[in-house]
């Protein structure tokens, strides 16, 4: 199975410049103390729900994992 970041994801403003649309990071913590750059959306409105979207998929693959369990 492959490794994934460990939550807990979250949202935050990205960077932006002149003749830049504005973006929105989705930040993992690290080991080093500081957040790591998981994804970058572009715009605000359907930005901000793809990036609070991609910020849910930590407990999103949990629960699925916990439902796995209990199926079987």
């Amino acid at each position: 199975m492959a490794k994934h970041t460990p939550g807990p994801w979250k949202i935050g403003r990205g960077s932006t410049g002149r003749g830049r649309a504005p973006t929105i990071e989705v930040r993992a913590p690290h080991e080093s103390g500081v957040d790591q750059c998981v994804a970058t959306v572009t715009g605000i409105a359907v930005g901000t729900a793809n990036a609070r979207l991609i910020a849910a998929a930590p407990e999103m693959y949990e629960a699925l994992r916990k439902s796995e369990r209990l199926a079987w």
